[in-house]
């Protein structure tokens, strides 16, 4: 019974759901700002030849183009989604007329 409110807490969690996936955003958001960071300061250290900062480079970039896509930052929420993205899609579709 424990086993299951903890296994539901967590999926909802990695979902982005509730408190606990306010936390996991938090952490995730947390972990890509120190990835940038660590980049930074290894990359004004040992320059752009060093093979761990190519790996963190290519890591840090991961994280920054995965993270929006992950927890919808730059998509519509589902609760609007309806009515905006019609008229959206409706607006950004139609040719110009003249």
């Amino acid at each position: 019974m424990h086993d299951d409110v903890v296994q539901c807490a967590l999926i909802s969690g990695v979902l982005g759901r509730g408190t606990v996936g306010v936390f996991v955003t938090l952490a995730a958001t947390s972990t890509a700002a120190v990835t940038v960071l660590w980049v930074s300061g290894r990359y004004a250290q040992t320059g752009a030849g060093d093979p761990l900062t190519l790996v963190l480079i290519v890591i840090a970039a991961l994280q920054l183009v995965l993270l929006p896509m992950q927890y919808r930052i730059f998509f519509l929420r589902a609760a609007t989604a309806g009515s905006k993205a019609q008229f959206l899609s409706l607006t950004w579709h139609q040719p110009h007329q003249r």
